[in-house]
């Protein structure tokens, strides 16, 4: 399981949600064969807003390839995949050509 919480850019609010609403709808399919090619068996996300206005989302990936997804999707040619990582780029302002800012979410409680 991997667990992602990723500050949305200001004013990439709207287009985060109409991305999420595409992955939901038109291109569900697609999402689904990117999941299964990923090794995902569930991929969620929750948009949260902050007390200061800004906003973040909050990502579970689970299943076999959750530990390689963010690396497979950085170097994946796949035309879907490359949409979804230009999408996740916009609204996050991930630079895919660096390693991942910080470091992976650590379990505290649960288990």
């Amino acid at each position: 399981m991997g667990a992602i919480a990723a500050p949305i850019m200001p004013g990439k609010v709207e287009a985060w949600k109409k991305w999420a609403t595409e992955l939901k709808g038109t291109r569900k399919q697609e999402f689904q064969d990117f999941n299964k090619r990923m090794g995902l068996t569930s991929h969620r996300a929750w948009l949260q807003a902050n007390p200061d206005g800004s906003h973040l989302v909050i990502i579970l990936h689970e299943g076999p390839g959750a530990g390689e997804f963010m690396a497979k999707l950085a170097t994946s040619d796949h035309a879907f995949d490359q949409w979804f990582r230009e999408n996740v780029s916009d609204a996050h302002g991930i630079d895919f050509s660096q390693p991942p800012p910080g470091s992976p979410a650590e379990l505290l409680i649960g288990g």
